[in-house]
């Protein structure tokens, strides 16, 4: 089973903030399931700091995944650039 298959609808809400402390932020509506397939398909993130985040997910309302470098084009498919 992929990372994202068990969660299906579950919707939420991605925030994505700079690093650095520089002033950029931005809120995206999705579902777990397109979060978790988009950061294992389009990003080098490990597959065992994924699996983390994917346990952090299930259990708890709010799970951060900080200190990753997303492309320009993850970024963009969040609508961070928009």
């Amino acid at each position: 089973m992929h990372v994202y298959q068990e969660f299906h609808s579950l919707p939420l809400v991605l925030t994505i903030e700079t690093a650095h402390g520089l002033a950029a932020r931005c809120e995206h509506r999705t579902t777990a399931a397109e979060l978790m397939w988009t950061l294992d398909q389009k990003t080098g993130i490990s597959p065992g700091l994924l699996d983390l985040f994917r346990q952090k997910l299930r259990l708890i309302e709010e799970a951060n995944l900080s200190d990753v470098e997303l492309s320009d084009e993850v970024l963009n498919m969040f609508g961070f650039f928009l």
